[in-house]
């Protein structure tokens, strides 16, 4: 048996575990054909395991972490393969191989029950042998949860209606006990991405705003058009001799120390500066941020300096 795993930190709450395992009777014939990811902290944690049960079945569990004394929760779900197939797309390169080696497969959910219901609801939402059932609501309480784990099962509908709402609801989202830290990179710069920073700065989160993270990140791409900010911050730099923070398009218009100071060839002055060499602008971020306690202001601090 081989069994990948990595800590997981998905869910709002520390207490919640979210284990995809992918079970077959001919395991050990399959596994050397069909690859089984590694997957980063970001990503919820994949195992493989031997085992058998009836086709298109689901079997979604609790498991609490924080008290070893309590007892699991089993509750069963199925869906048909094609279905799956098509709404998780995670699933379709292990059931779609060759449908007579999945005849005995049983796909094993370790998480929050709540969350993988909601999840199978919406998979199930335009079924017409569901009655077309009403189509689950996100909440602040859940569409991280929602958001994280539709990635990684490659619902990409469902993860852009989370990123959505995230940008019309954030307030209330970071009101409640979500750890956006557990959002990766990629999700969190799409999230950014729909504010300007004046929506930023509106969102009031007391565990410091992520959104300003990445916003600082764009700040220094220097291939990005940034809606917020006519300057980018990829050329600053610390002059030597008169210590101004300068980018490319400000050092000429900045004064430096008297007799740096030249007429260009349309009669206008401009300045001259020496870049200087033991100035980092990593350790310049961190110093900022130690002195300021937030991103924040680190961004409108930055964002001053190169406007």
């Amino acid at each position: 048996m081989r069994r990948f795993s990595s800590d997981n930190n998905n869910f709002p709450y520390d207490n919640n575990i979210l284990v995809l395992d992918m079970c077959a009777h001919r395991f050990e014939e399959l596994k050397s054909t069909v690859g089984f990811p590694h997957l980063d902290n970001q990503c919820n944690t994949l195992t493989t395991a031997d085992g058998s049960s009836p086709s298109d079945s689901m079997s979604s569990y609790v498991k609490s972490t924080l008290d070893p004394g309590d007892s699991n929760l089993k509750q069963d779900f199925t869906c048909p393969r094609d279905l799956l197939v098509k709404e998780m797309r995670y699933f379709a390169e292990y059931l779609s191989v060759d449908a007579q080696r999945w005849e005995e497969v049983d796909i094993s959910v370790h998480c929050d029950v709540q969350i993988f219901d909601w999840l199978m609801n919406y998979v199930r939402r335009n079924t017409p042998t569901e009655g077309n059932r009403e189509k689950p609501r996100l909440e602040p309480s859940n569409v991280i949860s929602i958001l994280i784990s539709s990635e990684f099962l490659k619902m990409d509908t469902l993860v852009e209606e989370c990123v959505q709402y995230c940008h019309r609801h954030m307030s209330a989202i970071v009101a409640t006990p979500c750890n956006m830290n557990c959002i990766n990179s990629n999700l969190a710069s799409r999230i950014a991405h729909l504010f300007n920073h004046n929506e930023a700065d509106e969102v009031r989160d007391k565990k410091d705003n992520k959104l300003f993270q990445k916003k600082i990140e764009r700040l220094f791409d220097p291939n990005y058009e940034n809606r917020d900010s006519p300057g980018n911050a990829s050329t600053l730099y610390r002059c030597g001799l008169c210590h101004k923070l300068l980018t490319r398009d400000t050092e000429r218009r900045i004064s430096c120390v008297p007799g740096k100071i030249n007429i260009d060839s349309q009669g206008e002055i401009a300045y001259s500066h020496t870049r200087q060499k033991s100035w980092e602008v990593h350790e310049f971020l961190s110093s900022l941020y130690e002195e300021l306690k937030s991103w924040v202001l680190v961004y409108w601090r930055i964002w001053g300096t190169i406007n």
